[in-house]
C-alpha cells in the first residue's frame, strides 16, 4: 500500500469530531431542541380552516329553501289541436312506442353481441386458472 495512503488512514482514525457538534447532537438527541416556530401558527391556521368549512356547509344544507305548495296550483289543461281526435292521439303515441322499443331492442342486441364473448373469454380464463390440471 502507498505510504501516502497509510498516513491518511492513520489521520483519518484519529480524527475526533468537534465537542460543539457532539453537543448539538446530544441535545436534540435528548429532546432538547426547541420546537419550530411558524408550526403552532399552521395549527391555528389548519384548525380555523376547518372549523368555517365546517360551519359553512352546515348553514348551507340547513338554508330553509322557497317554500314550494302545488296544492294550490292547479294543472293547466292542455287542449289537443283542433281537428284531431282521440284516436288519432292514441296512434301517434303507439307508433313513437314501437319505434323506441325497436331502437332498445336494437342497443340490447349490439351490447349483447358485444360484450358476451368477453365476459364468456373472462370466465373460461378464470375458470382455467383456478382448477387444477389433472395429469393422467
Amino acid at each position: 500500500m502507498d505510504e501516502f495512503m497509510k498516513t491518511i488512514i492513520r489521520r483519518l482514525r484519529s480524527e475526533r469530531c468537534p465537542e460543539r457538534v457532539l453537543e448539538k447532537v446530544r441535545r436534540a438527541v435528548a429532546g432538547d431542541r426547541a420546537p419550530a416556530v411558524g408550526l403552532g401558527r399552521i395549527r391555528l391556521g389548519l384548525g380555523a380552516a376547518t372549523v368555517l368549512l365546517v360551519l359553512s356547509a352546515t348553514l348551507f344544507l340547513l338554508k330553509p329553501g322557497p317554500k314550494l305548495d302545488l296544492t294550490q296550483a292547479p294543472l293547466p289543461r292542455s287542449q289537443p289541436p283542433e281537428g284531431t281526435t282521440s284516436r288519432q292521439i292514441y296512434a301517434s303515441l303507439g307508433s313513437m312506442g314501437m319505434v323506441l322499443q325497436e331502437a332498445g331492442n336494437r342497443s340490447g342486441t349490439i351490447i349483447f353481441q358485444e360484450t358476451f364473448p368477453l365476459l364468456r373469454q373472462g370466465l373460461e380464463t378464470t375458470k382455467n386458472a383456478i382448477t387444477p390440471k389433472n395429469k393422467p
